[in-house]
């Protein structure tokens, strides 16, 4: 199994998007003639271009659904040469679409605002009301930091790769020297416990997977800071005769709590109403995109949490979300076909930091509890002393 093939296989393993979707995601992609989108969403062989065409093709089928004309889609994304920020912003309007069930609701790409200036990502306007929603859209992509961290990670990636399970290292995001390749006998005692730990698989689980991953600690605050400035940049953008919502696409940068605290440095004028955080995870072994949005209303009562909404209706999706929670941060990740010699395996994900937005969050190996604490970390007397002033919340004391 080669080339595309065995990334279709794989893909098809951990998301449970079937072969043929992901030829026909592909086909659809090409028809539209646009280079930069067909080169990296049709051509580019690994998972996240498999699946986040599939994503995009959901998308543009339920926005299209909705009225939503082909050339405002393909225009959104003819005039992205990144391909990903447009890439997520209508798989996030696709998602708002489809929670939208009042059939008699127009919604909008790009919509006029009422009271004149920019014009909003979205808007929704349901019958009988005055005011409907508007929503910015913005995408918490890799800083340029964590960009280089993913860098120095993805050296290390290939050696750490098992012959088959997974091998994980934990290290601080200021600590990437602490990374390292591990010996041969290290590799075989990873492998004894990896054939312990893929016996306990469910059935049906893909046992012959292969893979690294490099779990980040003590990054929250990094992007905090980040969400923090991507929302204001939104507020500057959402007219002041709306009914306003910024929407984020939720990359796991940080738990639900310590971006519920964030509410608490960020100056609302009375027009934005909130946060939502949409987005999609995939946690091993399930095969199944788990979709979520959280809408965090600016009053929201300092003791309640954030409004969960899975969007699909799988009875693993709470727990699904409570892994998710308890392995926030970034993780560069490599899984290759366990098929051939060790050197030449096919990768079929390789996040390494060339890529810096992805289409779903990504668990392959859940943080072993107290895990956190063990990891050595230095801290930033940056931030440190914008934590000590209360301009971001302590995501450290949330977590």
């Amino acid at each position: 199994m080669r080339g595309l093939n065995a990334v279709d296989h794989w893909a098809h393993l951990l998301t449970g998007e079937s072969r043929e979707r992901i030829e026909d995601s592909r086909a659809r992609i090409e028809s539209f003639g646009i280079d930069h989108l067909t080169e990296e969403l049709a051509r580019r062989q690994d998972i996240d271009a498999a699946v986040g065409g599939c994503m995009l093709n959901s998308a543009i089928e339920e926005l299209s659904k909705r009225g939503i004309p082909m050339t405002k889609i393909e225009g959104k994304l003819r005039g992205d040469p990144d391909v990903w920020p447009s890439v997520t912003e209508l798989v996030a309007a696709g998602l708002l679409a489809k929670v939208t069930t009042d059939p008699e609701a127009s919604i909008e790409l790009d919509a006029k605002s009422k009271s004149g200036g920019s014009r909003p990502d979205l808007r929704l306007t349901f019958p009988g009301l005055q005011n409907g929603a508007t929503f910015e859209f913005k995408a918490l992509s890799l800083s340029e930091s964590e960009a280089e961290f993913f860098t120095q990670a993805a050296t290390m990636l290939p050696a750490m790769c098992p012959s088959w399970g997974m091998a994980t290292q934990h290290i601080a995001i200021d600590r990437s020297e602490d990374l390292y390749a591990p010996s041969r006998a290290e590799r075989r005692a990873d492998e004894l416990q990896n054939r312990r730990a893929m016996k306990k698989l469910p059935a049906g689980a893909p046992r012959d997977i292969a893979a690294a991953v490099v779990a980040a600690h003590y990054s929250e605050q990094r992007y905090l800071e980040r969400a923090r400035d991507r929302v204001e940049d939104a507020m500057r953008q959402l007219p002041e005769g709306d009914d306003c919502w910024v929407a984020l696409w939720w990359t796991n940068g940080a738990p639900l709590g310590s971006m519920r605290q964030l509410l608490t440095t960020i100056a609302f004028p009375p027009h934005i109403l909130g946060i939502v955080l949409l987005g999609a995870v995939v946690v091993f072994p399930d095969p199944e995109i788990h979709y979520y949005h959280f809408f965090i209303p600016r009053d929201l009562p300092e003791d309640e949490l954030p409004k969960v909404v899975s969007l699909v209706d799988h009875p693993l999706a709470e727990k699904i979300l409570e892994i998710v929670e308890e392995s926030s941060g970034i993780r560069p990740t490599l899984i290759v076909h366990p098929e051939g010699t060790r050197q030449k395996r096919q990768r079929v994900l390789f996040r390494d930091g060339q890529r810096r937005l992805f289409p779903f969050n990504l668990i392959l190996d859940r943080d072993p509890q107290g895990m956190r604490e063990a990891v050595a970390f230095e801290g930033d007397p940056d931030e440190e002393e914008r934590v000590a002033r209360g301009v971001l919340p302590d995501a450290r004391r949330i977590h």
